[in-house]
C-alpha cells in the first residue's frame, strides 16, 4: 500500500481492492482517505480526494482512523466509523456520499449482508439493518438513494439477553461491562474496543446467525467459565420498509475457558 494503515475496511469490486481508512485524521488533508489494489496490474493508486463545502462541519466528517468495516451492495462500497457515520465510494463514478444522520444513534459493529441487506448488533443489543432512505452526495448538492439504519423489529426478548449477557474481556479474564467501564472511568484501560459486546453475524441462507458469549460461574468456588450462544433468526420484510424478525432456535453451543471469546463468525 501507498500508505502506512492499521486495520482498514478492504473489500473486492470487479477485479480491484479498495482499502478504506485506517490512517491519520487530518482536518485539510483527504489523501490517505482510500487506496485501490489493481490486480492485473499489481499496482496501488490513490482514490480521488474529497471536496468539503464552506459550510460543511469539519467534525462531521469520518474518523478515518477508527473504521469498523465495509460492505459492497449494488457496486457502492459502504463504510462505517466509530461514531457511526455512514458513507459510501462509488467506484466507477470516483464520488464519494455520506448517510445521513443515525436515525438509531447508538455504537454498532459486525457487519453482515443478507439478500443485499447488511445487518449488525449494536451496542444495545438490539439488531439493526441497513437500508434506504435519502442521502446527501459530498461533491454534489442534491438527494439521491441512500442508506440508514433502522432497528429490526419482533426481536425484544432476544435483545434483552443480548444486552444482559455483554461480557468484557480484560488480561486474560471475563468480567461485568459495569466493571469494564469503572475501568474506563479511571483510566485503568482505554482499550474500549474489548468492552463493547462480543456478538457476531453471519448468514444462513436468508437467515441471520447470531454468536455471542456469557459469563457464568460454576460450583460453590466460584470459577468462571464462558459459554458461546447461538441463535438463527428468521427475517421478513413489511410493508413500510419494517423487517421483522423471528427467533428460531437459541442454544450454548460451547463452553470455554473464560480468556476466549467469540472473535470472527463465517458461514
Amino acid at each position: 500500500m501507498r500508505v502506512a494503515r492499521t486495520s482498514p475496511a478492504a473489500r473486492v469490486l470487479d477485479g480491484k481492492i479498495y482499502v478504506l481508512g485506517g490512517c491519520r485524521d487530518r482536518k485539510e488533508d483527504f489523501s490517505e482517505w482510500g487506496e485501490v489494489f489493481d490486480t492485473k496490474t499489481q499496482t496501488w493508486e490513490a482514490l480521488p480526494n474529497y471536496k468539503p463545502t464552506l459550510e460543511e462541519d469539519p467534525d462531521s466528517l469520518p474518523i478515518m482512523s477508527m473504521i469498523h468495516d465495509s460492505v459492497v451492495i449494488d457496486d457502492k462500497v459502504h463504510v462505517v466509523d466509530s461514531c457511526n457515520t455512514s458513507f459510501y465510494y462509488l467506484p466507477r463514478q470516483g464520488k464519494w456520499g455520506r448517510g445521513n444522520l443515525d436515525s438509531e444513534p447508538t455504537f454498532k459493529r459486525d457487519w453482515c449482508v443478507i439478500d443485499k441487506l447488511i445487518f449488525s448488533c449494536g451496542f444495545n443489543g438490539h439488531i439493526y439493518i441497513y437500508i434506504g432512505v435519502s442521502l446527501r452526495s459530498w461533491n454534489h448538492r442534491c438527494d439521491e438513494a441512500g442508506m440508514d439504519w433502522k432497528r429490526v423489529r419482533g426481536l425484544q426478548s432476544f435483545q434483552e439477553r443480548l444486552h444482559r449477557s455483554r461480557v468484557a474481556h480484560f488480561r486474560g479474564e471475563i468480567a461485568s461491562l459495569s466493571w469494564a467501564c469503572h475501568k474506563i472511568k479511571y483510566n485503568i484501560s482505554l482499550n474500549l474496543e474489548e468492552f463493547l459486546p462480543g456478538a457476531r453475524l453471519t448468514n444462513f441462507g436468508h437467515n441471520l446467525v447470531v454468536f455471542w458469549d456469557v459469563h457464568v460461574v460454576v460450583g460453590g468456588r466460584g470459577h468462571k467459565s464462558s459459554e458461546i450462544w447461538c441463535a438463527e433468526i428468521s427475517l421478513e420484510r413489511q410493508s413500510g420498509g419494517q423487517v421483522w424478525g423471528n427467533v428460531e432456535w437459541s442454544d450454548v453451543i460451547l463452553t470455554v475457558d473464560p480468556s476466549s471469546k467469540v472473535v470472527y463468525s463465517l458461514s
